[in-house]
């Protein structure tokens, strides 16, 4: 999927919402949600 692909078992949250759910194009072009996905360490289910 690319540099930006996140799996399932690391979604982020960004003001309470879901980064998952969101557009890998915002993800990418959004710094505070970059940091927030990629900067925490993942959770397993």
């Amino acid at each position: 999927v690319g540099k930006y692909f996140v799996p399932f078992d690391m979604v982020g949250y960004e003001n309470g919402v879901p980064a998952i759910s969101m557009k890998f194009s915002d993800v990418k072009l959004n710094p505070a949600i970059s940091n927030n996905l990629f900067n925490k360490p993942g959770k397993a289910g």
